[in-house]
């Protein structure tokens, strides 16, 4: 199950929200590297998941939620034998970090618990049936979205240093190097960089970057770099209206040919179709 709705707005510019969705995770599935310009908070319905950002691994199950920061590399992937189910509301605005401190998220804090599970979903839903475009929709989504944050607020109030004890923060050398590659990848994507290249950035011979990749995220290096491009081709094709031979040359491919190959080689489809069918499935990125 994959549902998505972007949302184009015009009124409001303290809080407002940008897109939301479900998705219903297969085992293993993984979100990122990737970058974004917005706040985003996901929130586990069913199953178990992962969440790494900087140098921290987050065990996320039922009944927890993340955020995730604007310009921040961050990386997910769903439990190998109980993946998750879980949804998602992307926002931004003048005010939004100051109405996530009042719910008690912050960047030392991004995980918080919930028991409303069930209201947050249907929030999410009224907002995936509003298909017409206009200021009454544009009003009734903005309620929602305050109603999907005053739940966190409630939760989140009566909590007080409780993350270090609930949450498994692994701060080991392995997470550490990742992080590190996630920011020289995201630094320097638009070049063609190497896998030798990443693992003289670490100082580390190339065969034990490839050891750390494959422990810890089920990946080589090279699946890795080709994955991050192949994510932010989709995103840039979905949420921008670049040409296809612009998007390939901002991720540094030689030729939009290329990119077009690479990019059907592991979507099954092309950039155009993509595009135009909005499939926005990270399903359907395979390695």
């Amino acid at each position: 199950m994959n549902s998505f709705l972007q949302f184009k707005n015009s009124i409001f510019n303290t809080l407002y929200m940008i897109f939301c969705g479900f998705e219903e995770c297969v085992p293993s599935h993984s979100f990122g590297p990737a970058i974004r310009n917005c706040y985003l908070i996901h929130f586990c319905l069913d199953g178990k998941g992962t969440y790494f950002v900087k140098d921290k691994e987050y065990n996320i199950k039922k009944g927890q939620g993340f955020l995730i920061y604007p310009n921040e590399v961050t990386f997910y992937k769903a439990d190998e034998k109980d993946p998750w189910t879980y949804l998602w509301v992307a926002f931004s605005g003048s005010r939004a970090e100051e109405y996530l401190n009042l719910c008690g998220l912050n960047e030392d804090n991004l995980v918080f618990d919930s028991n409303k599970g069930e209201q947050l979903k249907k929030y999410v839903e009224l907002m995936l049936e509003q298909k017409e475009v206009g200021v009454k929709t544009e009003f009734f989504i903005q309620g929602l979205l305050l109603q999907f944050i005053s739940e966190i607020i409630l939760e989140e109030c009566n909590i007080e240093q409780k993350y270090s004890e609930s949450f498994k923060l692994n701060y080991n050398l392995d997470n550490l190097y990742i992080q590190k590659a996630l920011e020289y990848v995201n630094l320097n994507y638009k070049n063609s960089i190497t896998v030798n290249e990443i693992a003289n950035y670490l100082n580390l011979n190339r065969s034990y970057l490839t050891h750390i990749f494959k422990k810890n995220l089920n990946m080589t290096p090279q699946e890795f770099l080709l994955k991050f491009k192949i994510t932010k081709a989709s995103e840039l094709l979905h949420v921008t209206d670049y040409s296809i031979c612009v998007i390939s040359n901002i991720l540094g491919y030689e030729s939009e040919s290329s990119f077009i190959r690479m990019f059907k080689k592991f979507t099954g489809v092309s950039p155009s179709k993509y595009r135009k069918d909005k499939l926005y499935n990270f399903n359907n990125i395979k390695f």
